[in-house]
């Protein structure tokens, strides 16, 4: 039997199958101690160079994701400003209509004084009236 020929038995029965290895592996050119080592550097190279690229793409991701942490840092202080804004401007609107409620009343209250002095001052009007006549 020859050294490239293999057997291969199956699961599913006793077949024998031979594989022929000149057929299945590709042929390899035999190269030189230079070649090879040219071959090796081309590709230490090439290592590197990817290397140095995925490192870029992680200082980017990196920095990327450091803005958006910022972002979000002063948004939230922007919501928390809004927030405590909000309040102050309910306890604006709450001070403004106690202190309109307490002039409708005081202007009640002046209306109704008014009236009364007017009432008396025309009791006392006639009452001079008809002293002098």
């Amino acid at each position: 039997m020859p050294p490239h020929k293999r057997l291969c038995l199956s699961t599913l029965g006793s077949r024998d199958t031979w594989v022929d290895l000149t057929e299945t592996v590709p042929e390899i050119a035999p190269m030189t101690a230079l070649e090879v080592n040219t071959r090796v550097t081309e590709l230490s190279e090439l290592h590197e160079h990817d290397t140095q690229d995925l490192y870029a793409l992680l200082e980017d991701a990196q920095n990327s994701r450091t803005r958006i942490s910022q972002r979000v840092a002063v948004d939230s202080q922007r919501a928390d400003l809004l927030m405590e804004n909000r309040i102050a401007h309910q306890e604006t609107i709450q001070i403004v209509e106690d202190e309109a409620y307490a002039a409708r009343e005081a202007w009640a209250h002046s209306i109704r004084l008014s009236q009364a002095i007017h009432s008396e001052l025309q009791t006392h009007q006639e009452q001079v009236y008809a002293h002098e006549f």
